[in-house]
């Protein structure tokens, strides 16, 4: 299923570029399961114009979604996250908790960068009640490396 998905999403990212990377960066970061690598591998491959261009879209994107899966937690709080989040809820909240714990602020961070679900840490940010400009300062942070990574690696392996 996963791979019918990517596939969709590649597809997309090159027939409607920045747009569909913007909306799809946004979702990525609030509720939608697939990462935004796949999408930004594609575009990296067509876009004609600078990487740094990828790397800002997807970037402000995923942090647009990202404040807006933390207000929804805020306002919402558990019982919100337990229904959207139905499969993984229950063990994301109580393995985020302790994350939280451990970690403070580097725990968005760490979501930001990783493969770990960064909508979830978006959401649990809010329901932990995590001070706003922190959590979007560590988020802004993680993203940017991470994406920028994928985007320049492809770059520099297309100029190889």
């Amino acid at each position: 299923m996963f791979t019918f998905l990517i596939e969709w999403a590649k597809n997309q990212a090159i027939e409607h570029g920045l747009w569909f990377l913007f909306v799809f960066s946004f979702t990525e970061s609030v509720i939608q399961p697939i990462p935004v690598e796949p999408v930004l591998l594609a575009l990296s491959l067509v876009h004609t114009g600078s990487p740094l261009t990828l790397i800002l879209v997807s970037t402000l994107s995923s942090i647009l979604g990202a404040s807006f899966g933390y207000f929804l937690g805020k306002k919402y709080g558990h019982p919100a996250f337990l229904f959207v989040f139905r499969k993984h809820g229950k063990k994301w909240m109580e393995s985020g908790e302790k994350f939280f714990e451990k970690w403070g602020i580097w725990a968005v961070f760490l979501c930001a960068f990783t493969p770990i679900p960064f909508k979830a840490a978006a959401w649990l940010s809010g329901i932990f009640e995590m001070k706003f400009l922190p959590f979007v300062a560590m988020a802004i942070f993680g993203r940017t490396l991470r994406f920028g990574m994928v985007v320049y690696g492809i770059d520099l392996f297309l100029s190889a």
